[in-house]
């Protein structure tokens, strides 16, 4: 079983599944920990968001840029 941890959870959550919401800004470690075995990740939300506002986005500037802001829309 994975077991998954964020180090400041006011910026940061993560479910039993390893699925991360973003709480507020700032900068925290994410870790997920199978046996022995150990990964780290430094996760930085830029800036809060409004409770049921939807995000905006500036203008996708290539094909990669419309993948990302689709899949972030959802």
């Amino acid at each position: 079983r994975v077991l998954f941890r964020a180090d400041d959870a006011a910026v940061a959550t993560i479910g039993p599944e390893g699925l991360m919401t973003a709480m507020g800004p700032g900068v925290t470690a994410v870790q997920a920990k199978f046996m022995d075995q150990l990964a780290v990740a430094q996760v930085t939300v830029p800036f809060p968001r409004a409770q049921g506002a939807p995000p905006r986005y500036s203008r996708p500037a290539n094909r990669v840029d419309e993948l990302v802001y689709r899949r972030l829309r959802e």
